[in-house]
């Protein structure tokens, strides 16, 4: 069995969160947007933490959170 990294690797053409944090950007796309992290992509502390874990901005937590709805 694959571990939830490698899945989700798998899912996102090679990318990782860990991956997105070093690179101060989100996930590439399908799951991201891959947009670097420099115009104010994470408004507060929350919101910085989703993204230590899942490498998802702001904007694209919020679209996952809402159900892919824009």
């Amino acid at each position: 069995m694959k571990s939830i990294p490698e899945f989700l690797a798998r899912l996102s053409g090679g990318d990782t969160p860990q991956a997105a944090v070093d690179d101060a950007r989100c996930l590439l796309p399908p799951i991201g947007c891959g947009r670097p992290l420099t115009d104010g992509g994470l408004p507060d502390q929350a919101t910085a933490r989703e993204w230590h874990i899942s490498g998802l901005c702001a904007g694209c937590q919020d679209r996952i959170h809402t159900g892919g709805a824009s």
